[in-house]
């Protein structure tokens, strides 16, 4: 399983360190001393998906260092390796969680990267057809992606209901295809793909862009300041809350 990491910032890398990681374990962590540029470079030649191939698209994947981005991580390509007989390619633009709106917010800023990103993962799984699900209480936003897929054969969008927990892999795959699974998906015919994820796949493919940063959801009674934030990858919780105003209380639920 092969995840290459791209530097978040411009500088210097300074060694490892053991730090607090998502996992609730410490873990070796590449401390990179910011030079104060920001500079982005671009990381590796983009990639025509339509003159591609479907194992020169895993590849691309694999090297890009493309991972899941509804919270799992999971290197995204593997869902595509040495698969058959799919029918369904699931983009999950859902969010799970009631307050959670950063997948929203990517959907409504980046179209055209997610339906690159759709088309080359729809190739790569040489599934039957691909819908976009959405939850039915966010019609505008509906609207703006079928608006963004109208011409486009065999993907649609579909609106689904706003009970806990949609948004979850196994409940969304039940709802859609009727069906139940054991491990994975792609048993009963379907690949799931976060919609960030495709988003994220659609700037490898275009812009030579690995993923550098992610949309945050930083909300609850616990934060200052409510929002959405851009966090370049490997910042730590404390400088996010920081930039949201902080807690509201010196003991607070996470």
């Amino acid at each position: 399983i092969v995840v290459p990491i791209y530097a978040s910032v411009s500088g210097t890398v300074r060694g490892v360190q053991k730090l607090m990681h998502a996992t609730l374990k410490t873990q070796d962590h590449l401390i990179i001393e910011s030079d104060g540029k920001y500079e982005m470079r671009q990381a590796f030649a983009p990639l025509d998906y339509q003159r591609a191939g479907k194992e020169e698209l895993v590849e691309f994947m694999m090297n890009a260092g493309i991972v899941g981005c509804g919270g799992a991580g999971f290197p995204a390509y593997m869902k595509y390796k040495n698969v058959k007989d799919i029918k369904k390619l699931i983009i999950n633009a859902v969010e799970c969680e009631p307050y959670i709106t950063a997948d929203y917010k990517m959907v409504q800023s980046n179209l055209d990267l997610m339906v690159t990103g759709v088309l080359a993962m729809k190739k790569m799984a040489q599934a039957q057809s691909c819908v976009i699900a959405i939850k039915k209480t966010h019609p505008e936003l509906i609207k703006q992606v079928q608006e963004a897929v109208a011409n486009i054969a065999d993907v649609t969008v579909v609106s689904v209901p706003d009970v806990y927990p949609m948004g979850w892999e196994r409940t969304l795959v039940r709802h859609l295809m009727q069906a139940d699974y054991k491990r994975l998906p792609s048993e009963i015919g379907a690949i799931v793909n976060n919609a960030t994820t495709a988003i994220a796949f659609g700037n490898a493919l275009i812009n030579g862009m690995p993923i550098i940063e992610k949309t945050v959801t930083v909300s609850g009674d616990g934060i200052k300041e409510p929002c959405n934030v851009r966090v370049p990858v490997g910042m730590q919780v404390k400088e996010i809350t920081e930039a949201c105003g902080g807690y509201t209380d010196e003991e607070v639920k996470l």
